[in-house]
């Protein structure tokens, strides 16, 4: 049947192999993509600090200065943070949606899988700036201390350049 726009679109017969691994790989980025954004909209990402221990390893210690610095970014940057966790909740039901539509053989499927295609790279591009405006700066400020902890824990105390 033609229309005005043209043949209208027709579901696939089958689903091969590589479709059903796409998809089974990308039920698997939207999971950790949205439980992600709904730990940091919830507040709970953040792993509770309130365990000391008497004896703490230098990467235990690294863990605990980078939880520290996040936890800094979540506090100075709120609407930043909360914005892109909105988006990582958006984008994962999105891929869920475009998923569905490819197991039922819905024949906007393909049309759908394109559309999560560009939204994901606009989601990844803006996660980029994210990362390099909000999140660089709490990082760099971060990094020489956690060298320093490191290294003094490497035999002689010294980094190898």
């Amino acid at each position: 049947m033609t229309g005005a726009r043209g043949p209208s679109p027709r579901a696939p017969q089958h689903r091969p192999p590589w479709l059903v691994l796409v998809a089974a790989l990308m039920l698997i980025s939207a999971a950790r993509l949205g439980l992600s954004g709904i730990l940091t909209l919830t507040g709970d990402g953040a792993v509770s600090s309130s365990q000391t221990a008497l004896v703490i390893s230098p990467e235990e210690a690294a863990a605990k200065a980078v939880e520290a610095a996040m936890q800094r970014v979540e506090q100075t940057h709120k609407s930043a943070v909360k914005t892109h966790a909105v988006a990582q909740v958006g984008v994962a039901l999105l891929i869920l949606y475009v998923v569905s539509a490819v197991f039922t053989l819905d024949p906007r499927g393909r049309m759908l899988a394109l559309l999560a295609g560009w939204v994901g790279v606009s989601y990844h591009l803006a996660n980029a700036l994210f990362g390099i405006l909000v999140l660089r700066p709490e990082i760099l400020r971060v990094a020489p201390q956690m060298v320093a902890r490191l290294s003094a824990a490497l035999p002689g105390g010294k980094v190898d350049e």
